[in-house]
């Protein structure tokens, strides 16, 4: 409430309250409790990819496959404003022994697909550190 009175002109309040009446409060923890919630989900989503990486870094581990590397697209729904729009984005992954590591396009785009290759990645956070051709 603080932080929505220091930063919303006091008119746009007094309108509010007039059109609103008593449940303005309600609104405005609504909004509030919607914040925070979608900040604790956001901090959880992350947070499991990047402890994990942390500890892979810490230790200095690294996991290797090798293999035949197939080229993955998929589209999932996206976040904010996109969303209310039904909008979809396009994620790419290399995909080798049913275990999926996320690239970008351009990634996407130079992979020769069913072809060997050796994948180096961080084992906790599954995130692709390195990919070269192999034997």
């Amino acid at each position: 409430m603080l932080i929505i009175r220091t930063f919303v002109p006091g008119l746009v309040l007094r309108l509010a309250s007039m059109w609103l009446g008593k449940s303005l409060g309600v609104l405005f923890l609504l909004i509030t409790l919607g914040c925070v919630v979608a900040l604790i989900v956001g901090l959880w989503n992350s947070g499991r990819m990047t402890v994990g990486l942390i500890g892979d870094l810490s230790k200095g581990q690294a996991s290797v496959m090798s293999g035949r590397v197939v080229g993955s697209r998929a589209q999932n729904d996206t976040q904010g404003m996109d969303r209310l729009h039904g909008e979809k984005a396009d994620v790419f992954h290399y995909v080798i022994d049913n275990e999926y590591f996320e690239v970008d396009q351009p990634a996407y785009e130079t992979l020769v697909s069913r072809e060997i290759y050796r994948l180096y990645y961080a084992p906790r956070s599954k995130l692709l550190l390195s990919i070269e051709p192999g034997a």
